[in-house]
């Protein structure tokens, strides 16, 4: 996998607004700050570079449902965009529900010293509940979508 280098301010995607901005050198200044390793930082980067797959400031439900009151939100979108967060949803957007991807979250919330009892309910309420109902909605989600597409393919070829 080739290394993925964080932006700075100047080369941040010229379509950021000042917001999406600060929100990323939150992130960024966080690897130093609790200590992320390589592996980890290259995990969170994919996240916020993939903007083929996804808008990690738009896509991103982030914090808000779990309440992190350590991190800060958002003034525009009300979202707390930690970077165990982004990934995790970057993660399941892209590659559905899996093992790795709730492992991983698993690990970058213990980097970033969540209580070792929250950290593995939450890991245990995500793999018993949340796996089965994402896993259920990603695949009904991907089987629409291509219905769609080959609905409109058929219309083309008319």
């Amino acid at each position: 996998m080739k290394k993925i280098l964080p932006y700075n301010k100047d080369t941040f995607p010229e379509l950021w607004s000042p917001d999406k901005k600060l929100q990323y050198q939150r992130i960024i200044k966080a690897f130093d700050f609790y200590g992320y390793s390589e592996e980890e930082q290259q995990w969170i980067l994919e996240a916020l570079h993939d903007s083929d797959t996804w808008d990690w400031y738009k896509d991103c439900n982030g914090a808000n449902v779990v309440s992190e009151p350590c991190w800060p939100k958002s003034e525009k979108t009300d979202i707390a965009y930690a970077p165990e967060y982004v990934y995790h949803d970057y993660a399941w957007t892209k590659y559905g529900p899996t093992w790795t991807s709730n492992y991983r979250m698993w690990k970058l919330q213990n980097r970033r010293r969540m209580d070792g009892w929250r950290s593995n309910l939450r890991w245990l309420g995500v793999t018993l509940f949340g796996m089965p109902v994402h896993y259920i909605t990603w695949n009904v989600k991907k089987l629409f979508s291509s219905n769609k597409d080959n609905i409109k393919q058929k219309e083309k070829e008319k």
